[in-house]
């Protein structure tokens, strides 16, 4: 507490995920395609949250974050070969957000937030022609989510409550080149601008 209305948050941890595969299948025409993948990262936030009155709290965080791949990201190899992808690498994130909630007339709690995540290794899903349908995985360079989300819950009566979420999002890759073509500016595929719950 910094003051009677002013709160700091801080946050810090540590990662370390092994991933391990011992293949029990190995023939001379089937080899061994035991490996294992080590990922780590220390991951810190901030945050100041005021109290602007006694129904409204205005906040601000900044934080990092890391995600690594699921095992079967890891597991398919465009190469089509057993074993881990070693060139596929953990996506990391620098998190901004700023936003207010509150409640209204003891029956009306409502929250809003801008945020900015700034996303380094991005995985993205891909394909190749000699596997058509399968989906491998790779980095992008650097990519950018942007967005606002507004939120609000009405009590009703007891035990009835009605609720709205609505999202504007702004997704693009901000440095990623595929061979010769250069896909910064573009948005993320699957992403959907805008939506309403």
């Amino acid at each position: 507490a910094l003051a009677p209305r002013t709160t700091l948050t801080l946050g810090a941890r540590y990662d370390r995920i092994r991933f391990a595969v011992h293949d029990r299948l190995v023939t001379p025409t089937n080899p061994d395609d035991s490996g294992d993948r080590l990922m780590h990262a220390v991951s810190g936030s901030a945050g100041v949250a005021v109290r602007a009155a006694d129904a409204a709290t205005v906040y601000a965080n900044v934080g990092t974050s890391f995600e690594t791949p699921t095992t079967t990201e890891l597991a398919n190899r465009p190469d089509t070969a057993g074993g881990f992808n070693t060139s596929l690498a953990p996506q990391t994130a620098t998190n901004y957000e700023v936003g207010l909630r509150g409640a209204a007339g003891g029956r009306l709690t409502y929250s809003a937030a801008l945020y900015d995540a700034e996303i380094r290794g991005e995985l993205i899903a891909f394909e190749v022609p000699s596997s058509p349908g399968r989906s491998f995985y790779r980095n992008a360079g650097q990519s950018r989510h942007r967005g606002l989300e507004v939120g609000a819950r009405l009590a009703v009566a007891p035990g009835l409550s009605m609720t709205a979420n609505w999202t504007q999002s702004d997704f693009r890759y901000t440095r990623y080149a595929v061979g010769a073509r250069d896909l910064a500016g573009r948005r993320l595929p699957g992403v959907p601008p805008a939506w309403l719950v």
